[in-house]
């Protein structure tokens, strides 16, 4: 990352943030994130991805660039899409990805079908390809009905949250919705998620402060590093995201409903 990252200083980017996984960098008006490993639904996913040149996988374009091939973007694609759904939201364009790539002509559905049953998203596959065939009359040949109030739940986020969902949803709406489970205790799920607020897991200060990764003596330092970052520079972002957690459930309760009919689990 710190290589790429030189190099891309030297032609006119800036760096924005960066902790030990991720770093983003912006060129004029555009906003890139840089990751070491590829990003998806849950952790059994990434295993999934992490060989990340594996030739069943993947194609070389040239001598240093390499494309997953198009069975596995899809998954990928797939997957990405239903990680932005659990925190906080999606849009319609990455709908249209799938459709692109359902388009290509060049997915091995045999193989397509057999990845998503042994990775556990083989609903919410069949609703995305389902919902994409009925949006843009995608050429795929799928028999699969989505259940009426799960179609209108989902576009609902999905024509009214924006790009990735912020549009109707912030970091306390996230923090809700992992909070929640199917009783819908909504006073016990608001004071879960204040304390996930105030008490981030260990990994979240591994990977934002590269000097907590390498010293785990220091985490103490890394909490009170957040809280003043917290209380001087996001204030205002972070009073909005308690006052979701207290008072704005419903778009939160709407995700976790969708998850919990998608068959996902919570794996965040």
């Amino acid at each position: 990352l710190k290589e790429i990252s030189d190099l891309l200083l030297k032609n006119d980017f800036s760096l924005e943030q960066h902790s030990d996984s991720q770093h983003v960098m912006c060129f004029g008006n555009e906003e890139f994130e840089i990751k070491n490993y590829i990003e998806c639904l849950n952790k059994s996913i990434e295993d999934y991805f992490k060989p990340s040149f594996d030739e069943k996988k993947c194609e070389l374009k040239s001598e240093n660039i390499y494309y997953l091939k198009p069975t596995y973007h899809l998954i990928f694609i797939i997957s990405h899409l239903l990680r932005h759904l659990t925190v906080g939201g999606v849009g319609i364009r990455q709908l249209m990805d799938i459709d692109v790539l359902l388009r290509s002509g060049e997915i091995d559905f045999n193989e397509l079908f057999s990845v998503i049953k042994e990775l556990n998203i083989e609903k919410s596959s069949l609703v995305l390809m389902a919902l994409s065939k009925e949006y843009f009359n995608t050429p795929v040949d799928i028999d699969f009905t989505i259940d009426k109030e799960l179609k209108e739940m989902l576009e609902k986020v999905m024509l009214e949250g924006g790009v990735f969902g912020f549009a109707i949803s912030d970091a306390g709406t996230v923090r809700l919705v992992k909070s929640m489970s199917t009783h819908r205790n909504k006073k016990h799920s608001s004071l879960k998620a204040f304390f996930m607020l105030l008490f981030p897991a260990k990994q979240y200060f591994y990977d934002s402060f590269p000097y907590c990764n390498k010293h785990h003596i220091l985490l103490p330092i890394a909490y009170f590093h957040r809280l003043f970052t917290a209380i001087f520079k996001r204030r205002k972002q972070n009073l909005q995201s308690v006052k979701t957690i207290f008072s704005d459930k419903d778009t939160a309760l709407m995700i976790s409903d969708i998850l919990n009919e998608l068959e996902i689990e919570k794996d965040f």
